[in-house]
């Protein structure tokens, strides 16, 4: 009789740490063991272990029950754990040409064929991985070769209908990069949205710091500066930014450390945080200088003015080169403690009006929406309980329609009504909060002579009471409070947890023309995300209905975004639009970015699987990319558009000797452009063949990756290893079956 199959899952990362450890190593592992879940239950039983630890016990309740048990392993074989008893089968990526074959740093588990030398069997997700497997280890190993199993997933996706060609609109909880919004060149980086731009975190009261020395991940809030080097970076140009990722509020006092150069020595530079400026003077050598500023309303750029970028004459310094930053620190003056009730007047006379954004100009009795999602910032944090009591209107739909309210990550809705009234709004709040805003706002045209305005909800005035107060934040030993200032400070941070606390502003991406998508984590080398945004602006130079979305994964905005900067001040101009989405997309905004992209684009050096590029094909979306590691099992020339490449040395991820020991492939920045131009070309010119690349790209992946494929194979698999437990438990007996295909 077939005995039961009880799987134990077990990822390094999980539910629990996945917010924190997104773009990190072994992040995907969870989405992995996610997608596999359902396959796996149509096999038997699924429990997720928190700790490897338990899967001894586990393993040994499931056999006395009369179960065959596993341990399915998301995880590089390196890091795989090693029960006594419960049999282990990892499931991992790999997408080089050659797997770890040697130990290094005292670690012989870093040599993978001493790492799956104990293993009952192996499953990887492409036929490349397998064959690099298969060459080290030879066929004694049961291996198996089986994508995700996604195919049902998208379903609702590709019901939805097809939206390409028409105007969509996104919302983003986070921030929204687009080249539209800014003015570049060599001489001058400025941008027009910068809450819009770049990723907002509440501020905490707390001193924080900021370091911009070569290899820095905060070096991204520089914007006008030239590359950092090891002891910081010098402005480039005669006004410079930094895009602080804090909503700075009250008094506020921020420390530079600086050195000038040249005629910059001495100079009085004019540094303004929101609408207040001090004057900075700055010698030759390392200095640390203090600037105090009283915040009417938030703020988190600072500029500074003034530079004289003019190179020395005779001078062996060519660059333009002003100043240079090493590092900056921001703390509170002054304490807030008081949590008084907030009352915001929003009329054309009020001073909270510069709080509004996406509004237009407030007027006498108060101010309309300009777009879908407008939001005001609020002059401090709230926490805890929160009363809201908003008067406002709507204009046309939106009087009877009920819209969503959002206060941080807390949501509501309510019906504005036709004329103005008070709405009473009760939040609870898990972290601290300082955006409040809309969503679902319908903009119509204002309907009077000569108004050409579009207009959605209008306020007069807001006010926020908190009705609870928050509970102390925890010191790293366990204790609140303190004494003497100590005890002042927490006091003012009513509420607020040791994680960073993000701004959640609901951001409106319109998209338009032709759209080519890519998601990635920036930080990953292999990515190439620079070469693909440079191939893009040359090859749509001139054509300015052409945008490219990058929906990054990466947790640090300003961890990449120096690079982006960089690449905006050095291309030639351009009239196509670069779009960088930072932060999360809903399910449903993820699938109108889907239904909404034209082509999927990879540029990489080598893919363990690429989960985005089968999640768009699955919806009908055809790819460029170039043909190499995993992709091979599932691009053809019916489906997606060839990018050339050729093989290169380099290291394995893992290992921190750097030595070159492997493969990956050099992809050819010419043949990236190509190809755009030609994608471009077929769709606007051959729609039949596009509609045919289209439907060859869903019937792959309905082959590839559906969920009865895939879990056949894995039953296969699995009634082999499930036997020889069911003999012999022990992982040394398990390992000496045949080899599966």
């Amino acid at each position: 009789m077939k005995r039961p199959l009880h799987f134990l899952f077990w990822s390094r990362i999980n539910a629990g740490n996945i917010r924190e450890s997104l773009g990190a190593p072994e992040y995907s592992y969870y989405f992995l063991l996610k997608e596999f879940r359902p396959a796996f239950e149509r096999l038997g039983q699924v429990s997720v272990l928190d700790d490897p630890a338990q899967a001894d016990a586990r393993h040994d309740e499931a056999v006395a029950r009369g179960e065959d048990c596993v341990l399915i392993a998301f995880t590089a074989p390196q890091n795989l754990p090693q029960p006594a008893r419960c049999p282990v089968i990892p499931l991992f990526a790999w997408e080089f040409e050659r797997i770890p074959d040697e130990a290094w740093g005292g670690n012989p588990r870093n040599d993978w064929r001493v790492a799956l030398g104990g293993v009952a069997g192996a499953i990887t997700l492409s036929e490349h991985a397998l064959e690099a497997v298969r060459r080290a280890l030879g066929p004694r190993l049961p291996l198996l070769a089986v994508p995700v199993p996604l195919w049902e997933r998208m379903e609702s996706v590709r019901g939805a209908g097809d939206e390409a060609g028409h105007t969509v609109t996104l919302g983003v909880d986070g921030a929204v990069l687009d080249t539209r919004d800014f003015e570049a060149g060599p001489e001058r980086l400025r941008c027009a949205r910068p809450l819009a731009a770049y990723a907002l975190e509440l501020w905490d009261g707390r001193a924080h710091a900021l370091d911009f020395r070569l290899h820095a991940p905060d070096t991204g809030a520089l914007l006008g500066f030239y590359r950092p080097e090891p002891w910081g970076a010098w402005s480039r140009n005669d006004e410079v930014w930094i895009a602080l990722p804090w909503l700075l509020h009250g008094e506020v006092e921020l420390e530079l450390v600086v050195r000038a150069y040249g005629r910059n020595q001495g100079r009085a530079l004019m540094a303004g945080l929101g609408d207040a400026y001090r004057v900075l003077r700055i010698g030759g050598g390392e200095e640390s200088h203090t600037l105090r500023f009283s915040l009417d309303h938030p703020a988190r750029m600072l500029h500074i003015a003034g530079i004289d970028p003019r190179p020395v004459p005779g001078a062996r310094e060519e660059r333009s080169i002003g100043f240079g930053i090493t590092g900056l620190a921001v703390r509170a003056t002054v304490v807030p403690i008081a949590r008084d009730t907030l009352r915001l007047e929003l009329h054309a006379e009020s001073p909270h009006s510069v709080l509004l954004q996406e509004f237009w100009a407030p007027e006498g009795w108060g101010a309309w929406s300009a777009s879908s999602a407008p939001w005001l910032m609020l002059p401090r944090p709230v926490a805890g309980r929160v009363r809201v009591q908003i008067e406002a209107l709507g204009h046309g739909r939106n009087a009877v329609t009920p819209l969503g309210v959002y206060l941080g990550g807390a949501r509501h809705t309510f019906v504005p009504g036709a004329g103005l009234q008070w709405h009473t709004l009760e939040f609870d709040l898990a972290e601290p909060a300082q955006v409040l805003g809309f969503t679902g706002v319908q903009p119509e045209p204002a309907g009077a002579a000569g108004d050409m305005r579009m207009l959605g909800v209008g306020l007069r005035s807001v006010t926020l009471e908190e009705l609870s107060e928050g509970v102390l934040a925890e010191s790293d030993d366990g204790s609140v409070g303190g004494s003497g200032d100590e005890c002042a400070e927490e006091a003012a941070l009513v509420a607020w947890p040791h994680t960073t606390v993000a701004a959640h502003v609901r951001q409106r991406l319109v998209l338009d023309g032709t759209v080519y998508t890519s998601v990635l984590n920036p930080l990953d080398d292999r990515k190439n995300w620079e070469l693909l945004v440079s191939a893009f602006c040359t090859a749509f130079a001139g054509r300015e209905g052409v945008t490219l979305v990058l929906k990054m994964t990466q947790r640090l905005q300003r961890s990449y975004l120096f690079e982006m900067h960089r690449l905006l001040q050095c291309l030639p101009r351009f009239a196509c639009r670069v779009v960088v989405v930072h932060g999360f997309l809903d399910e449903a905004d993820y699938g109108e970015l889907m239904r909404r992209t034209d082509f999927y684009v990879n540029v990489s050096k080598a893919e363990g699987l690429c989960i985005p590029l089968m999640e768009f094909m699955s919806c009908g979306r055809p790819a460029l990319a170039p043909r190499h590691t995993s992709m091979l099992d599932y691009l053809n020339d019916r489906n997606s558009i060839a990018i050339d490449a050729t093989t290169e040395p380099c290291i394995w991820p893992h290992d921190e000797r750097a030595v070159l020991r492997t493969l990956q492939y050099r992809v050819s920045w010419e043949s990236v452009v190509d190809a755009l131009r030609h994608s471009f070309t077929l769709r606007h010119e051959n729609p039949g063949t596009y509609r045919g690349m289209c439907e060859a790209a869903a019937g792959t992946m309905r082959g590839y990756c559906g969920i009865e494929r895939v879990a056949g194979e894995l039953g296969r698999l699995l009634a082999g290893t499930s036997r020889m437990h069911a003999a012999t438990p022990s992982i040394a007996d398990a390992t000496a079956g045949g080899g599966t295909r």
